[in-house]
């Protein structure tokens, strides 16, 4: 009984940690012009549990981001974007409801937790370093622009051709002398 006890308050404790208020803080939002963007949307200082289930799209472009920790916290999104900005990496594992993301004109050179994203309609990813991509198991994608990315040299789309609307890429080539 004292096991059931123990797993049972684990596992509550746990729930209750994922599903608690955040503080826009340097800890939860390290990039100071993400935070202070946070902080004029929401100006407690706090981003309660109701807004963030609330919070379906975020747009932070033009705003010289280079970190977008704690985006992680808004789970219900469907709408992302941050384009325009200095990022060089981007995790979207737990935004897994996206149907559109914008990390155009940035200096991605990787993208994590793209593979989570499974209802993503509508992709771009144009003027970043990415070296590599895997649109793998997105079928519900309709664009995808992934051009002026010149070290892209690895671009993975099985089963990807179903739906797609609109496709924009261009790979680097050797000029022969």
């Amino acid at each position: 009984m004292k096991k059931f006890l123990l797993f049972f308050l684990t596992v509550l404790t746990a729930s209750l940690a994922a599903h608690a208020d955040v503080t826009i803080n340097d800890t939860n939002f390290p990039d100071a012009n993400f935070r202070s963007y946070l902080l004029s949307e929401y100006p407690s200082g706090t981003i309660t549990t109701a807004q963030l289930q609330a919070r379906t799209t975020l747009e932070v472009n033009n705003k010289s981001i280079s970190n977008m920790k704690g985006v992680e916290y808004f789970t219900e999104l469907t709408r992302l974007s941050c384009y325009g900005n200095n990022l060089t990496t981007i995790d979207v594992s737990s935004n897994t409801k996206l149907t559109y993301l914008n990390v155009f004109s940035n200096k991605l050179t990787s993208i994590t937790g793209l593979d989570k994203c499974t209802v993503l309609e509508q992709l771009y990813l144009h003027y970043n370093q990415l070296t590599t991509l895997s649109v793998t198991g997105h079928s519900s994608l309709r664009t995808l622009w992934v051009h002026q990315n010149p070290n892209l040299v690895f671009l993975v789309f099985i089963d990807f051709f179903q739906g797609i609307e609109k496709f924009f890429v261009s790979l680097p080539f050797q000029q022969s002398e």
